[in-house]
């Protein structure tokens, strides 16, 4: 993945948040990129939130991860990420487990003031099929 990727990353994400996200990436030996079907939404605070697939830099193995990131916008207080882990930690676990989405490591500030959320898709009952990752079991239950 390589100038394709930032172009196709930056179309949706924003040239600050792309540079950032493969910043992560790379400082973890893995490059990022759209996932296929591509998805994206909008969050109720301006957000804008696209699912992308990452994958271990050769020579490696390839072990490719799906996950939602989220650009949360530069309010100058950068409070999603810690009320979502808040939320996360306060709740009942069968309630997290059905209704909050789990986050792949903290979340990334921005240098313009927002920051980068990194969402887990696997077992989210809440996200639409065409971003959820097949190999991972939906949840059974209520």
């Amino acid at each position: 993945m390589g100038d394709e990727a930032t172009l196709r990353l930056t179309a949706m994400l924003g040239t600050e948040a792309t540079e950032v996200l493969r910043a992560a990436a790379s400082s973890r030996n893995r490059e990022v990129d759209l996932a296929e079907p591509r998805w994206t939404a909008a969050g109720y605070t301006g957000a804008r939130l696209v699912a992308v697939v990452e994958r271990s830099r050769p020579p490696a193995p390839q072990r490719p991860r799906k996950y939602v990131v989220k650009v949360c916008p530069a309010d100058g207080r950068r409070r999603e990420g810690a009320r979502h882990h808040a939320a996360l930690e306060m709740s009942p676990a069968d309630f997290a487990a059905r209704h909050l989405v789990s986050m792949e490591g903290d979340p990334i500030g921005l240098p313009g003031g927002g920051e980068l959320l990194l969402q887990n898709i696997g077992r989210q009952r809440a996200w639409p099929a065409a971003v959820r990752c097949r190999s991972s079991p939906r949840p059974t239950g209520p």
